[in-house]
């Protein structure tokens, strides 16, 4: 089974500091209300990164696919990232361009994508992305996926 661990502990915590120093704004990973159940109850969502304000929200992806379910969660965060009113600034961190670009293709005028910015790490050291490369190719193959990585950029949805 894949080890996905180091993209939760050594990718994103890395992802998170550079954004923050992009932006110059202290970032933490934080649970933050983002609806109500049918009973009532407060839903939360966790985050990659908020400012201790509350006024900016991170969300990270060290993917560099466009499959199905890779769209589904950058749709659900962008989502998510939108819902939150006090959120002044909302972004979606990446760390391969064309992921960024087939994202807004596939869903500008699905989700307010003007309200969110796409941040590009191009600062990840190459052994790192050797590794993500590694543990999402052992992931495609446990799942018997072998239509590729899926880096062909989708056209502009119509």
């Amino acid at each position: 089974m894949a080890d996905t661990s180091y993209l939760k502990k050594t990718v994103e915590p890395f992802l998170l500091r550079w954004t923050a120093q992009q932006i110059d704004v202290e970032l933490k990973p934080c649970k933050v209300v983002v609806g109500h159940a049918m009973d009532g109850s407060s839903v939360r969502f966790e985050f990659d990164g908020v400012s201790d304000d509350g006024t900016v929200g991170i969300c990270i992806s060290a993917s560099s696919s466009y499959k199905v379910g890779q769209m589904r969660k950058f749709f659900m965060e962008a989502t998510l990232l939108n819902r939150i009113p006090q959120f002044k600034r909302r972004i979606m961190v990446f760390v391969e361009k064309h992921v960024w670009e087939g994202f807004k293709n596939q869903c500008d005028g699905l989700v307010d994508l003007d309200r969110i910015e796409g941040l590009i790490c191009s600062d990840l050291p190459q052994d790192m992305r050797a590794k993500i490369a590694e543990i999402y190719k052992v992931s495609a193959e446990e799942v018997g996926d072998r239509s590729g990585r899926g880096i062909k950029v989708p056209g502009r949805r119509r």
